[in-house]
């Protein structure tokens, strides 16, 4: 039997950051926590909709850290300057556990705590620190027309993950109804030891595809070279050179 959100789970695994959408209620954040749970990973769930630019980065005066070049009329001395601290949550990270952060209401978060957790989802930095190569990432949201407030994606967020539809799981949810509210953990894909070995030749059947069809590596433009794709459909999945990079990792992954 078919395992209901594979390409999801698949895509955690990969290292790349998969946003599920699905209307509320269809057990997104408890599927994520079991899914944590079953391949020992620490859970920390991220609400984007209570969050500020601040939380990605708060600016914090150091001094003592820099040392200027000592003269004859200037010793040395150290200068003040702004560092940008992570907060708990990235710094727990390096606690020894292997963590899974999951950005929950992701349509709920305005354009400029998007924007702080942008270098997060590509590169694992928050503020000034970079978190450990082994955290995995992922995202869940509703419908923006769903969402409390709801914002669309901003388009250079959503160039930066894969965008899949949530499947419910009504067999599961039949199940425990029967059991009076008692639900079973999902299945999950567990993908193996060394998959990056298949990431060389994804690269290249997407390589030589590029030489078929070189459109389908960027977004679409007027004879002017301007974007012609709505503000709506860039919200959404879109192509570029890095969002076949993704599709490379978990293809290769999958």
């Amino acid at each position: 039997m078919a395992i209901l959100n594979s390409a999801y789970y698949t895509a955690i695994q990969s290292g790349r950051t998969p946003l599920g959408v699905s209307w509320p209620g269809c057990a997104k954040t408890a599927s994520i926590g079991a899914f944590a749970k079953a391949t020992n990973r620490k859970l920390y769930v991220l609400i984007g909709s209570i969050r500020e630019p601040s939380d990605f980065g708060i600016p914090f005066l150091q001094e003592n850290e820099i040392i200027a070049q000592a003269t004859n009329d200037d010793p040395q001395h150290g200068i003040a300057h702004f560092v940008l601290a992570a907060p708990k949550w990235a710094a727990d990270t390096f606690s020894g556990d292997k963590w899974l952060i999951c950005l929950d209401e992701l349509t709920c978060c305005p354009p400029a705590v998007q924007a702080g957790m942008l270098r997060f989802i590509a590169e694992n930095w928050v503020g000034d620190l970079q978190m450990p190569d082994d955290v995995w990432k992922c995202a869940l949201a509703n419908p923006t027309e769903l969402a409390t407030n709801g914002f669309e994606i901003e388009p250079a967020m959503a160039n930066r993950m894969i965008h899949l539809p949530w499947e419910m799981d009504w067999d599961t949810w039949d199940d425990g109804m029967d059991a009076g509210g008692v639900f079973q953990a999902p299945k999950f894909p567990i993908v193996p030891d060394g998959w990056e070995k298949q990431k060389p030749l994804i690269g290249k059947m997407f390589r030589l595809f590029r030489k078929h069809r070189p459109n389908n590596f960027q977004p679409s433009t007027d004879m002017h070279g301007k974007v012609t794709m709505n503000r709506e459909e860039l919200s959404r999945a879109w192509p570029s050179p890095r969002s076949w990079e993704i599709a490379m990792d978990c293809r290769a992954a999958g």
